[in-house]
C-alpha cells in the first residue's frame, strides 16, 4: 500500500475519480459495507462518495487523508450529505486509532440525513484527538441500514467567515436574470463575490470572481447570452486574506428572443433546438426523439 503524505488540510469533491477507484489516501477499512464513487447531484457535479451499511458486520467505512493538526483543535470538517434511498439514516464522524481496523474507530460525532432531495451542510466543532492520531473517518451506522451520499468534503481552519446560503435565480429575461442570496450568520465586512459561466466546473479558491464588490443580498445580471443556460456561485468577501468557500452551484437559462416569421429550422445540430423545445412544451405538444 503507497503512503499518503500527511497534510494540514485537505479539500475532496470526488469528480475526479470514477467508480471502482476513489481518490488518493480514502480508503476502505476492512468492513463488509459497500463504498464507491457515484454520479449524484448532492454537492459539486457529477460524483458524490455513496456509502451503504446494512447490518452488523456489513459496515461501511472509509478513512480521510492523514493530518498532523487533528491536535491543534483549530480545524474543522465540513461536508454535504443527503440520504440516498430514505431520510433519517446516519453518517458518524470519527478518528481511527488504526488506520486498517474499523474495531479501533472512535466516534466523535453523528449527522443525520434529512431527506433523499434536500442536502444538509454540515461542520463539526473544532476537532481535537489524542497525540499521534492522524487519520479521520466516515462510518455509516448500520442501525438502521443506511445508504447515503457525501460530497465537498473540506478539512481546514475554523473560520468565521461562511458562504451566504438560498442562491436563487429570479427574474429571467433574454440577456439577464436577477440573482438573490441570505446572509451568513457574520456578514462579510467585504461584501460578496460571483462567479458564473456556461461551463459546469466549479470555481476553486484561486478562481477569478466574475463580479466582485456586491454589497447587496443580490445582483441584476446582464449582457448574457440569450437561450443560454448558466451556472452560478457565490461566496463572501471577509477581508483581502479570508473569503468563504463557494456557495453549491445554482443554473437558470436565460429566455429566447422573439422570433419573426418566416425562419426556417433543418435540425441539422444533435441538440434538439431549446427555444422551439420551450415553446412545444408550452403549447403541450408531445417531443419524440428518433426515427
Amino acid at each position: 500500500m503507497t503512503n499518503c503524505p500527511v497534510v494540514a488540510e485537505f479539500t475532496q469533491n470526488f469528480d475526479s475519480v470514477n467508480d471502482p477507484n476513489l481518490p488518493n489516501c480514502w480508503r476502505r477499512i476492512n468492513g463488509l459495507g459497500d463504498v464507491n464513487v457515484q454520479p449524484a447531484p448532492i454537492g459539486s457535479p457529477p460524483n458524490a462518495l455513496r456509502m451503504y451499511s446494512a447490518t452488523v458486520p456489513k459496515v461501511a467505512m472509509i478513512s480521510l487523508p492523514p493530518v498532523n493538526t487533528l491536535q491543534s483543535g483549530n480545524y474543522k470538517l465540513r461536508f454535504k450529505l443527503r440520504g440516498n434511498s430514505a431520510p433519517g439514516r446516519k453518517l458518524e464522524v470519527g478518528y481511527l486509532i488504526d488506520q486498517q481496523n474499523l474495531a479501533t474507530f472512535v466516534l466523535l460525532y453523528t449527522y443525520t440525513a434529512n431527506s433523499i432531495s434536500v442536502v444538509d451542510n454540515y461542520e463539526t466543532p473544532p476537532i481535537v484527538a489524542p497525540p499521534g492520531i492522524e487519520t479521520l473517518a466516515f462510518r455509516a451506522s448500520p442501525t438502521p441500514a443506511t445508504a447515503i451520499l457525501i460530497d465537498d468534503v473540506v478539512y481546514s481552519l475554523a473560520s468565521s467567515c461562511t458562504e451566504p446560503t438560498t442562491v436563487k435565480a429570479n427574474a429571467l429575461q433574454t440577456n439577464g436574470a436577477t440573482i438573490s442570496w441570505t446572509a451568513p450568520v457574520n456578514v462579510p465586512a467585504n461584501g460578496y463575490e460571483i462567479y458564473y459561466s456556461t461551463v459546469n466546473t466549479a470555481p476553486t479558491a484561486a478562481t477569478p470572481p466574475t463580479i466582485t464588490g456586491v454589497n447587496a443580498l443580490s445582483i441584476v445580471l446582464s449582457s448574457l447570452n440569450s437561450a443560454t443556460k448558466y451556472y452560478l456561485w457565490v461566496r463572501s468577501n471577509c477581508s483581502p486574506a479570508e473569503k468563504s468557500i463557494w456557495t453549491n452551484s445554482i443554473n437558470f437559462v436565460t429566455l429566447c428572443n422573439n422570433a419573426n416569421p418566416p425562419y426556417t429550422m433543418d435540425f441539422s445540430t444533435a441538440v434538439f433546438p431549446i427555444c422551439l423545445y420551450a415553446l412545444l412544451q408550452a403549447m403541450k405538444v408531445q417531443v419524440a426523439f428518433g426515427m
